[in-house]
């Protein structure tokens, strides 16, 4: 894991978030995910981003706190696969749940 300019945590390797929060109010994006990604049981707060993924994503019982206008989760990678369950997304504003980049094919959502 590292931390890159305009985000709280870049992940190259595969990474499970259990429990707790991870608050990055003042950054552009919270997660900067580059390999598989779980979050369960957590909180994720950013500005603009929760969790920009290359790779696939599952959220569980777990709570994103967008921004004004922000977006929950961003895919930008063929065939990723997204799943989320149990979760609460809050985007004050007119924010995006989830988006998919249309350059890339074959999101999968469950």
């Amino acid at each position: 894991m590292t931390s890159t300019p305009g985000y709280a945590l870049e992940s190259f390797a595969e990474m499970t978030i259990r429990g707790g929060t991870l608050a990055a109010p003042n950054a552009q994006r919270g997660i900067y995910a580059h390999a598989p990604l779980t979050v369960e049981n957590a909180t994720l707060e950013a500005k603009d981003v929760a969790i920009a993924a290359f790779d696939d994503v599952t959220i569980q019982d777990s709570t994103l706190e967008m921004g004004e206008n922000g977006y929950a989760l961003c895919s930008f990678n063929n065939d990723n696969h997204i799943s989320v369950d149990n979760c609460t997304i809050n985007l004050p504003g007119a924010g995006i749940g989830i988006y998919h980049n249309g350059s890339y094919r074959d999101l999968v959502l469950d």
